[in-house]
């Protein structure tokens, strides 16, 4: 049986897997929260990983969650993923596309929706400081950070990850893989 760790998980149900790699019965996903409210699997700070062992899973994927750490705890967040994976393990970061939004606002669109998520429209706006309806009830979902896709690519490669491709995904996401 693989591990996937579901980094941030949120409030993503238990079965919402977004990378086709990490689907099927060969894989156990653990999700990971520091919000004992979103009812992770493990509760813990993304920044440490104090509850999971070294060189112990096969996959982390963390989706739109880095951009909540300040920009110093980005590096240790990365540094943490890095340690818990297995050697040859692989990393899924998918974030917000930071230069993407301030062109749009820089573009007079900051209240103009990028795209319809399930909880409602995303601004640009929303992209940069965190979608407001969930910031008011929630501190956790501040944006704190932006990541361009060269931030990404030097973040991941100055914590050890090979091989690493990152990318523009959706409209709004930026994606990076790596390997350890």
């Amino acid at each position: 049986m693989k591990t996937l760790l579901h980094v941030g998980s949120g409030i993503s149900s238990r079965n919402e897997v977004y990378v086709a790699d990490f689907q099927g019965p060969d894989w156990n996903h653990v999700r990971i929260d520091i919000d004992k409210d979103v009812d992770p699997d493990i509760i813990d700070d993304i920044r440490i990983l104090t509850k999971i062992p070294d060189d112990s899973a096969d996959a982390i994927f963390s989706s739109h969650n880095l951009e909540h750490l300040h920009d110093y705890d980005t590096i240790n967040a990365l540094q943490s993923f890095y340690r818990v994976l297995k050697p040859e393990g692989i990393c899924a970061i998918f974030v917000p596309d930071f230069e993407l939004a301030c062109k749009l606002v820089a573009e007079g669109k900051g209240n103009e929706p990028v795209y319809v998520s399930p909880a409602g429209p995303i601004y640009p706006l929303d992209m940069i400081y965190g979608f407001r309806q969930y910031t008011i009830k929630n501190n956790y979902q501040k944006h704190l950070y932006g990541f361009t896709l060269q931030s990404l690519k030097e973040k991941m490669e100055s914590v050890g990850f090979k091989h690493c491709n990152v990318y523009k995904g959706h409209v709004f996401d930026i994606v990076g893989m790596g390997q350890k």
